[in-house]
């Protein structure tokens, strides 16, 4: 128990000669108040009034075209793939995100998320959006 207390006793007068050595320095508290933000703001669509925004001082960036093809669109690749039996059930989330990983992943990664399609399907898939951005 007297080890005990003098353990203790040795820890707070450490923890206290730490507190007493470490000051703010003035340089640090200065940088902090000075932190500036810059925030960004994106119009939705395009020739929307952004001049307010600009006053205030905020970055407004130009809305970006979409690359997304349209519902028609997507539906029709399904269709030239053989893939709208395999997508008959899912949602346009779904439709859109199998679209969009058929363009930039590999076919070996397609298959792991889509196992239940095939790998002839898939491979077709991504060659019609491989053309289709090529055509852009």
């Amino acid at each position: 128990m007297l080890k005990s207390r003098w353990v203790f006793l040795a820890l707070v007068v450490c923890f206290f000669a730490s507190k007493s050595d470490s000051k703010p320095s003035s340089a640090k508290t200065k940088a902090q108040e000075s932190e500036q933000v810059e925030v960004h703001v994106k119009a939705l669509q395009p020739g929307l009034d952004m001049s307010d925004f600009k006053a205030q001082g905020f970055t407004v960036d130009e809305p970006v075209e979409s690359e997304m093809a349209s519902v028609e669109d997507r539906e029709l690749l399904f269709e030239k793939s053989g893939l709208t039996k395999d997508v008959e059930a899912w949602d346009n989330f779904e439709k859109d995100l199998f679209t969009m990983r058929s363009g930039s992943h590999s076919l070996k990664l397609m298959r792991t998320w889509y196992p239940k399609i095939s790998e002839t399907k898939i491979k077709k898939h991504q060659k019609l959006i491989a053309g289709s951005k090529g055509k852009k």
